[in-house]
């Protein structure tokens, strides 16, 4: 019987400690207690609390726009077609990184993405110069334009509206580029020399026309490389050849000159006729050459090909209940 009270005196004694403030227990370590006693008093508030992070969460997700994945691979060809590859063909070629990170940096560089984004009229498509957003953002967005709108004066709006239409074109195609070079991403697969071109929109159809048009873009940037090598090239050979043609003409003048005035000159002639003779086997070769670059240059070659194309795509990437919510 003693022992059943010395029980029961202990068990309120602990009920007694959990419910006692805080301040009692200053001195030592938390314990299991006291961390239940703080949520039995607590309980109300954190169950509150809980429901409106799940109520913000669920909105957030909802007013959140879908975001699409998309992406495109390119190989960039293992002998980089160019006038000279003919005069090292029996060299054996090294693949190296260098020539594959040039050409991802091609795919990086302002100039291709202005490209695709003429080619695409980026800078009059409004889902991607002024995208969706969530309806948190839409209401700081409001808030920072109606604190804007009071800080801007109407001779602002006086001198945006006089700029001339092909200027202001000129400035939105640049504002385009410059925001889709800075969301595209260019990375290596592996250790191959493939690329993959992806990108992160609104528009399922747009953005899958993004990187195809980044991958055709690109390969059209290597094709058009190529020729305007091939045109300073021949251009270079032209004149070199007229430059021969004339100098070759010379030195037969000169022979039939000193054989009708120093017939006797024998040495001389002979080192002209020499001369003449080598400048002529100079031109024939460089005009054999010449004619083959021209025929290369009408069948220009790609520096590369196309191996996947993106497809429209059917499921958004965000927002993602379980992996977390889109960024816009």
């Amino acid at each position: 019987m003693g022992s059943m009270k010395d029980i029961g005196l202990r068990v309120r004694d602990a009920d007694a400690h959990m419910d006692r403030p805080e301040g009692d227990n200053a001195g030592g370590a938390t314990t299991l207690g006291d961390v239940l006693a703080v949520l039995r008093r607590q309980w109300l508030p954190l169950i509150l609390f809980t429901l409106l992070g799940l109520i913000a969460g669920a909105v957030h997700h909802l007013t959140t726009p879908k975001q699409y994945y998309v992406a495109a691979t390119v190989l960039v060809d293992e002998r980089p077609v160019s006038l000279d590859q003919e005069i090292t063909a029996s060299i054996p070629f090294a693949r190296n990184d260098t020539s594959l990170l040039n050409e991802m940096q091609v795919l990086r560089s302002l100039q291709l993405a202005t490209e695709v984004a003429r080619r695409l009229d980026l800078h009059n498509e409004a889902v991607f110069i002024h995208p969706p957003s969530s309806l948190a953002r839409d209401i700081l967005s409001g808030a920072k334009d109606s604190l804007t709108g009071l800080i801007t004066s109407d001779a602002d709006a006086a001198v945006q509206g006089s700029e001339d239409a092909a200027a202001d074109e000129a400035r939105r195609l640049r504002g385009a580029a410059a925001k889709l070079q800075r969301d595209i991403r260019i990375s290596r697969i592996g250790l191959s020399f493939s690329i993959e071109i992806s990108y992160v929109g609104h528009d399922p159809a747009l953005s899958a026309d993004i990187v195809n048009t980044y991958a055709t873009a690109y390969l059209d940037d290597g094709l058009n490389a190529n020729v305007e090598s091939t045109e300073r090239t021949t251009a270079w050979m032209r004149n070199r050849l007229a430059e021969l043609e004339e100098t070759s003409t010379a030195a037969l003048e000169e022979a039939a000159v000193m054989r009708r005035t120093e017939p006797d000159n024998v040495m001389e002639l002979r080192d002209l006729a020499q001369r003449a003779a080598t400048l002529d086997a100079l031109y024939q070769t460089l005009s054999a050459r010449y004619a083959q670059i021209s025929l290369q240059g009408s069948f220009p070659v790609s520096n590369g090909r196309i191996l996947t194309e993106s497809l429209v795509p059917r499921t958004e990437l965000l927002p993602n209940v379980w992996t977390g919510f889109g960024v816009n």
